[in-house]
């Protein structure tokens, strides 16, 4: 089938997600190639980075709203945001995260191999979870995602990222390098970097997984919500603006926390409802099936 006409503000919409991904990329190579010349340099174009990731999320919420609110989904507004997603939520955090680690030892080729086996693995994961969804969209439940979406996975990771960045992570490595015998063998910035990269290792396996998620934005921006919702979102936003670092950690990490504790209590502490047959009873009809045989 000919593709005639496109859906031109959500297009646009999705490709500003597509260029923010694309700009985080390039911000991680201008961080890798100064940072032997001006490591201050570095580190503000990784924080750029970041940024142009997290702003790509809000194209990405924007696009899928703005579709449904004027009536313009299509098939070819669904595939082009997936292959935004790809290159946003995929590849640059796995650059993000890669161009971090490279600044701790550049050049050691077997640590240039760990770094690109984390980020390949997770990018790899990314474009499963995306091909996937396109599979099963209208066959799973709409209030929940399979596996952790791609956005979310960027999230922590880039959190992460940002909240290393911030020198929260060297109180943790000092205490283990005072208490915990052979710790102090390795830098801490080796220790960060490493422990990012199998953080972001885990965050890929998640999205390729079964483990549900709840849909916040259907949750928390559709339909009437009390007052206190407004004032609550007021109290998060101002907390972002003053400490955005710690706030997206907090944020996106918990996130992924709630969502697993919550799949741990539906596997191990809630018991499944009986099933219509278990029960002998159609809830449609009203009749017991016992009955009729009799």
């Amino acid at each position: 089938m000919r593709l005639r006409h496109i859906s031109f503000l959500p297009s646009m919409l999705t490709l500003c997600n597509f260029v923010c991904g694309f700009a985080a990329i390039l911000f991680c190579m201008h961080t890798i190639r100064t940072y032997s010349q001006d490591p201050e340099q570095a580190q503000l174009m990784l924080t750029y980075a970041c940024a142009a990731v997290f702003l790509a999320m809000i194209f990405d919420m924007l696009d899928g709203q703005v579709a449904r609110m004027t009536g313009a989904e299509s098939q070819f507004g669904a595939e082009l945001d997936s292959l935004a997603d790809d290159c946003t939520f995929g590849v640059a955090p796995a650059a993000i995260v890669s161009a971090l680690w490279l600044q701790v030892q550049p050049e050691s080729a077997q640590w240039y191999g760990q770094v690109m086996l984390c980020g390949v693995v997770y990018a790899a994961c990314a474009i499963l979870r995306l091909a996937r969804y396109n599979v099963e969209v209208g066959t799973v439940d709409r209030n929940y995602f399979t596996g952790l979406p791609s956005p979310a996975a960027a999230g922590a990771v880039v959190s992460a990222v940002l909240f290393s960045m911030q020198g929260y992570f060297d109180r943790m490595w000092d205490w283990l390098a005072e208490n915990v015998p052979h710790s102090h063998q390795v830098e801490a910035e080796q220790m960060e970097a490493r422990v990012l990269g199998l953080y972001m290792l885990v965050m890929g396996v998640m999205m390729v997984s079964r483990l549900r998620f709840s849909h916040l934005a259907k949750q928390l921006l559709g339909g009437r919500k009390p007052f206190t919702y407004l004032v609550l979102a007021i109290f998060v936003l101002l907390l972002l603006f003053h400490k955005p670092a710690e706030v997206l950690f907090f944020l996106f990490n918990g996130y992924v926390l709630i969502g697993v504790l919550g799949n741990v209590r539906r596997r191990f502490f809630v018991r499944a409802l009986p099933t219509e047959k278990q029960l002998g009873f159609d809830f449609e009809t009203g009749e017991n099936p016992d009955d009729e045989e009799e």
